[in-house]
């Protein structure tokens, strides 16, 4: 814990103050308690922090693509999809092509890494779905896709497993020295999260 700082630091906190409840996780909800006052945060919270659109949940990690993106196959034309990374994506970005490429094309590609990168929290080696480029050949079906339902599902996931690796983080480094110790993350997009929990923080401490 002293070593913990910023964002790490707010994350162990929200742990904290949280009050694990059977029915508020099966209404998709997490409940803390600040200062002696219940706060519940869900999707609402999370739609009007966020500001993106929701929706029906659309999966796309399951969704089959039957036509090769346009797009894709100009910036990595001679790369499988299976092969497909993060850090091709980056390399492009700060590569010579990027600054050749036609402005819509160099859009979409910020805008992915933007969402993959900043947002969902993916790493170099993480392959990039076929209908995550598919989405891109088309500004207009982009900006519509429910983001705002895509990203609660799969952070509400992620913040939910917390817990279980705290368990086996401390329960795998019981016997080894701190240099050795193994670490663990917690991704998926927690920034309206951690907006909305400071706030009520806030709030409640200058309410004494």
């Amino acid at each position: 814990m002293p070593t913990l700082n910023g964002d790490s630091m707010l994350c162990i906190l929200m742990i904290l103050h949280e009050v694990r409840d059977v029915e508020v996780a099966r209404a998709g909800k997490f409940r803390f308690e600040l200062q002696g006052r219940v706060v519940e945060y869900g999707e609402t919270k999370f739609c009007l922090i966020s500001c993106l659109r929701f929706g029906p949940y659309v999966d796309i990690k399951n969704t089959k693509v039957t036509t090769s993106s346009t797009l894709r196959n100009r910036l990595f034309p001679s790369v499988k999809d299976e092969d497909l990374r993060m850090k091709d994506l980056e390399e492009y970005i700060k590569g010579l092509a990027f600054s050749t490429c036609s402005d819509e094309d160099a859009i979409m590609a910020m805008q992915m890494m933007f969402l993959l990168r900043g947002l969902i929290g993916r790493d170099n080696n993480t392959c990039i779905l076929p209908a995550m480029y598919e989405l891109a050949d088309s500004q207009y079906y982009w900006n519509r896709f429910v983001w705002g339902m895509y990203l609660w599902m799969y952070s509400e996931t992620q913040l939910r497993l917390w817990f279980g690796k705290i368990y086996r983080y401390l329960r795998d480094n019981e016997s080894v020295g701190y240099a050795n110790m193994m670490k663990y993350t917690v991704t998926g997009f927690q920034l309206p999260f951690k907006v909305s929990f400071t706030c009520n923080y806030l709030y409640f401490l200058s309410a004494y």
